[in-house]
Order: C-alpha cells, then structure tokens, then sequence
C-alpha cells in the first residue's frame, strides 16, 4: 500500500513548554484546532513563581492568561510580575516557510516547475499544491491564505527524512514541538 504526505507545514507555538528564568516559570498548554482551516485552537498560560499580579501580552493582541479562537500557526505570550518577566521564543528557523526553501534539509528531492511532484520523494515551498501536481487541490495556507507551505510528495520508503533542523535545546526545559499535516489529494489520503 502507498502512503504519501502531500502537504506538510510546520509551526511552533513560541513560549510553549516549560521554561525557567530566574524564580519564575510559564507552562503553556496548547489546544490544536479540530481541523485543517478551523480557528478554534487556544492556549493557556500558567506563571509559577514571581509576584502576582501578572501581565500576559500575547502576540495575538491579547492580555489574559490564555488565548482562544487561534488557527494554526506561530505564538507567543510575554508574562511579567514585579519580579521577573518571561517570554517564549521561535527555535525553529523558517518554520513558516515564508522564507522559500531555506533553514531546514530534507532527503527528499527539491522541485520548482510545473507538476514536478508527479514521482514521489520530491518536494517544493509554495503556496499553490494544484501547481506542482494537477491532482492536487488549488488550497491556500492555514494562515493568511497567501503564505507559503511546504508541499511533499510522500516517498514509498519508510523513514526517509521530510524536514530536518538542528535545534539547540538546554537541558532539563520542556519545549513543544506542533505540526499541521494535511493530505492535498482526498482519493488517496496520506492521514
């Protein structure tokens, strides 16, 4: 049977995970949307440590301890008391793919004309999947709808590498890792 990935975009949720700095700490608890293209996804912020009151200032605009009606995609929640502030990072370079195909490698082959992904194992970073393989569907990104996502054509091997990056974590921190996979060909779903 023939499994293949024909659609893969990455993301991180910054600030997710358990990190320390100073006396204080941030555990952010993600809730991922239902489905592809939904915004029901929220994320709650719980600060140990420091001097209450604190104050949250998220990257959507919002000021609570949590965040709700969020597509996928990247986040980020700054967390101060008298004390101390807190904030999450982006470890992941490019994870959005605005910046084309950059910051990351992959064993598969990189491809960038007209229905190149055709032969499994190729991929390419746009934002139009029915380019690069006439069965799949014209469908924008989970975000602004213009963004690029990294498009795969899954290979018929097991363990072949998608998406590759070395990240620098330290030791004995918790961090979050998300990912939005979805098939662009619905007779043959990979999922």
């Amino acid at each position: 049977m023939k499994k293949s990935i024909h659609y893969l975009f990455l993301f991180l949720f910054s600030g997710y995970g358990l990190q320390a700095f100073s006396q204080c700490t941030v555990a952010v608890t993600p809730a991922n949307i239902s489905c592809y293209g939904a915004n029901n996804g929220s994320a709650n912020a719980n600060v140990t440590g420091g001097a209450a009151p604190y104050t949250y200032q998220w990257s959507t605009g919002g000021t609570n301890g949590s965040v709700s009606n969020l597509a996928a995609g990247n986040y980020s929640v700054s967390v101060t008391s008298s004390s101390c502030v807190i904030s999450g990072v982006e470890l992941v370079n490019n994870g959005n793919f605005s910046g084309g195909n950059s910051g990351f490698s992959s064993s598969y082959s990189y491809c960038f004309w007209p229905n190149c992904l055709s032969p499994e194992g190729y991929y390419t970073v746009d934002n139009d999947p029915s380019f690069y393989n006439g069965g799949y569907c014209s469908c924008p990104d989970h975000t602004s709808g213009s963004g690029n996502m990294m498009i795969v054509n899954g290979a018929v091997t097991a363990g072949v590498s998608v998406w590759c990056q070395t990240i620098a974590v330290n030791p004995g921190t918790n961090y979050d890792f998300s990912t939005l996979v979805t098939s662009m060909n619905s007779g043959t779903p990979a999922l």
